[in-house]
Parts: structure tokens; C-alpha cells; sequence
């Protein structure tokens, strides 16, 4: 049997259908994956790491060699140990898997503080105990958190619902408690454990999903600026993310950003087609056009909140006079318009010469 399908009935047998999820949907949308773990779960993350490479094709890195480390031990001691590999050898479109069974080891705990400094894609295998430190590092959608605030101040009864140790049993009360004060969530009762089933659909007379009831709240407007020729799925996590802190999210499309400034790639798609390929993104809700940064900056004054890349913190950008919330969207993958624009270059380069017509 495939390791992994294995690993994929043990999750489902446990009703854990939802983390799962997530977790293939990362494992599938990163080609490199560094695995970490001490001792005993150090041995695991080299077994899996051939499975992965075996059977799904991934580039795998894990932390093994003796000799590497006894040097980064020595070089920046063992609780950054393995903290700097990560520095060395994270790339773009890089997931990185943390084992850590006790959920105390100081030097996973600084790897877990780092990938989430550098919004660095990752996941946690932990066990144990309900309330190691590692469990209690998880982060909540920071939008969500500030509309159920605003729904307990505006004096509407908030009842806190969740589907935790269904399948395994266990009681995750307090561990609960402790990340809803810890995040400033503001409710009046937990609903004590095991009363919320587990369920891949629910079906109920006063029920509404989370993405419907998000469109129904006061908006919070997000706008994202640049010319996205030739999409590529870098783009579609980017606008993902955004809808984290906001519930309406707005591309401001530059029309040829090659006229201001001479380093910039012409686009090759028409405004029109660009709009068109923007606004079939399901986590778009507008679009607007402009070409002169004086007309964009004259449009950041209508947003609450605007996403920029983390190599815009110079402060090179437009708009940095304005009083706007600033979301830092760090590039943790290797897809690039102009690489994807070269590739197809090449691809059809030679064939061009010859004479080879395309429809």
C-alpha cells in the first residue's frame, strides 16, 4: 500500500477529515518540504521523507547528518540549531513539517516562531499532552476575531462551538479557554465538549457558512495593486490570504507599469483580459483600473487595509503618507511572471523558427 493513503486512513478513522484536509492541500501546492524532528522523531522524519520523495516526487530536506549537526550545535547552540537550517535552505514554495511528540523542545518551538515570522508555509505533528506550548502556538483568522467582538459589543449572546476531540476523546476545555483569551476573542459561554458533531455537512433551519455570513457583516475593504499578467497560482494564494483580514478584497490593476517605470515588464494581456481572468477568482471581489500613481493613491484613501510584499518595507511605495493598516504578504513560493513569461518563450521559441504556426 501506498505509505501515504496509509497515513490518509489513519487521519479519516480518527475523524480528522478537516486538519487532513489542509494538510494535503499544502503537502499537494509545495514541490519542497523540510521535515524536523529530535531523536526519536528525527528517525520518522527520515522515513517519511523518502516515502514523499518516492511516491509524490517532493524535494525533500531533513536535518540528519551528524556532522551538520554538531556544527550548527556548536556554531549557534542547540535551541537555534535547527532554527538556522531553516535560514540555509527554505526556499520559495517551501512546506515545512515540524515533529515535536512532547510539543516542548525549545529548538521546534523557534522554528514554529520563525516560519510564522516569515509567513513561512508549515505544519506541526504533536502529541502527548492536550496543552503542550506547540499546541497552544496555532493563530486564528484575524478578521473573524474582530467580528465576533463586534457582534458581542454590539450585545448579541456569543456561544463559542467547537467539534475538538469528537473523534479522539479528549477534553480540549482548557487548552481552549487559554487560546481564546490568548487571541482576545470576547464570548459568553464554551459549549462544553463533544456537543458539536463532527460532519462534513451541516444541515439546519438557522445555519449559515462561514463564507456566506462573512458577505453579510459590515465590509472590511483590502486592495492589492499590481498588473498580474499571466496569472499563476502564486497569485491565487496571495488573494487567499488577504481574505484572512478582510471580507472584500479589491485588485487595483495597473495598466502598463513599463511607462513609469523602464524595469517593469510590459504586459502581454490587455487590461480588459486581465480584469476579466481577476474577476473569476473567487476570492476577488472587484477590480479597478489605473495608470498613473496619483490615481491609485487617490484610491487607497477608500480601504481599510491594503497587502503589500515584504520587499516594499523600505518604504518605496505609494500611499506610505497615508493612515492605512498595512498587511506584510511575504513571497513564500517560486512562481514568477517573468519566469513563467520565459519559459513559454523557450518552449515555442524553436518551433517558431521553423516555421510552426499555433491556433
Amino acid at each position: 500500500m501506498n505509505p501515504f493513503n496509509e497515513y490518509v486512513e489513519t487521519l479519516q478513522c480518527a475523524h480528522m477529515e478537516s486538519e487532513f484536509n489542509k494538510y494535503q492541500e499544502a503537502f499537494t501546492n509545495h514541490k519542497r518540504i523540510i521535515i524536523l524532528g529530535n531523536g526519536g522523531s528525527n528517525s520518522v522524519a527520515s522515513h517519511i521523507s523518502q516515502d514523499y520523495m518516492k511516491f509524490h516526487g517532493k524535494k525533500v530536506s531533513i536535518l540528519s547528518d551528524p556532522s551538520m549537526i554538531t556544527m550548527r550545535t556548536n556554531d549557534f547552540g542547540y535551541d537555534y540549531a535547527y532554527q538556522k537550517f531553516l535560514e540555509y535552505y527554505v526556499e520559495e514554495d517551501t512546506l515545512v513539517v515540524i515533529i515535536s511528540s512532547g510539543g516542548e523542545s525549545k529548538n521546534m518551538l523557534n522554528c514554529v516562531d520563525w516560519c510564522e515570522d516569515n509567513k513561512i508555509s508549515y505544519g506541526v505533528l504533536t502529541g502527548f499532552k492536550e496543552d503542550n506550548t506547540i499546541r497552544q502556538e496555532a493563530t486564528p483568522f484575524p478578521f473573524m476575531v474582530e467580528q465576533v467582538n463586534r457582534l458581542f459589543d454590539e450585545g448579541n449572546h456569543i456561544i463559542i462551538m467547537t467539534a475538538r476531540g469528537r473523534g479522539s476523546g479528549i477534553d480540549w476545555t482548557d487548552l481552549t479557554i487559554q487560546q481564546l483569551d490568548r487571541w482576545g476573542v470576547k464570548y459568553h459561554e464554551l459549549e462544553p465538549m463533544f456537543h458539536k458533531p463532527t460532519a462534513d455537512i451541516f444541515i439546519d433551519d438557522k445555519g449559515i457558512s462561514v463564507e456566506e455570513w462573512k458577505k453579510t457583516v459590515p465590509p472590511k475593504k483590502g486592495i492589492i495593486a499590481g498588473a498580474f499578467d499571466v496569472i499563476h497560482p502564486g497569485y491565487i494564494r496571495m488573494f487567499k490570504e488577504a481574505t484572512d483580514y478582510c471580507n472584500h478584497l479589491t485588485v487595483a490593476l495597473h495598466e502598463d507599469p513599463s511607462t513609469e517605470r523602464k524595469h517593469k515588464l510590459k504586459p502581454v494581456q490587455t487590461v480588459e483580459e486581465r480584469k476579466e481572468i481577476l474577476l473569476a477568482i473567487q476570492y476577488v471581489d472587484d477590480v479597478v483600473v489605473y495608470q498613473k500613481e496619483e490615481t491609485f493613491h487617490e484610491y487607497l484613501k477608500h480601504y481599510d487595509i491594503r497587502f503589500l510584499g515584504t520587499d516594499y518595507r523600505d518604504g518605496s511605495y505609494t500611499g506610505k503618507d497615508l493612515s492605512i493598516d498595512i498587511i506584510w504578504l511575504t513571497r513564500n513560493h517560486d512562481y514568477s511572471t517573468t519566469k513563467l513569461k520565459t519559459d513559454i518563450y523557450n518552449s515555442v521559441k524553436g518551433p517558431m523558427i521553423s516555421g510552426v504556426y499555433y491556433d
